[in-house]
């Protein structure tokens, strides 16, 4: 049977959202020395501030797009983070490659995940375990 819109989505299903105004308290959260060490450390509260009202900005204008990526009660991120490529790698996605850009006065580390949402692609795939 499959599941109606109003319906709350498995416990392992990955959502992807828009971006939306009551995000900010989401940065604010994750805006911690644990969240962080992997960027180089949290930011100030007005950079958070900054950030978020960027993103709310870039989606009216259409010039980007943010997406908050659920998946049960956690987030995904950085090179040398075992968890996070973990996740990525167990809910489909797909690493293309890895870079490094200047961030916060050092180097940021990261590789770039890809989900293919298109209906072919999702069809009939089953979680890797």
């Amino acid at each position: 049977m499959e599941a109606g819109i109003d319906e709350r989505p498995p416990q392992d299903a990955v959502r992807l959202r828009p971006w939306a105004e009551h995000d900010l308290d989401l940065l604010r959260r994750v805006n911690a020395p644990d969240m962080t060490a992997h960027l180089g450390g949290p930011e100030a509260d007005d950079q958070v501030v900054a950030r978020h009202e960027k993103y709310l900005r870039l989606w009216r204008e259409g010039t980007a797009r943010m997406f908050v990526i659920e998946v049960g009660e956690v987030a995904c991120p950085g090179i040398d983070n075992a968890a996070s490529n973990a996740l990525c790698r167990s809910t489909g996605f797909t690493c293309t490659g890895s870079g490094v850009e200047p961030w916060r006065g050092g180097e940021l580390a990261f590789h770039v995940w890809v989900l293919d949402i298109s209906e072919g692609d999702l069809a009939g795939r089953e979680r890797e375990r």
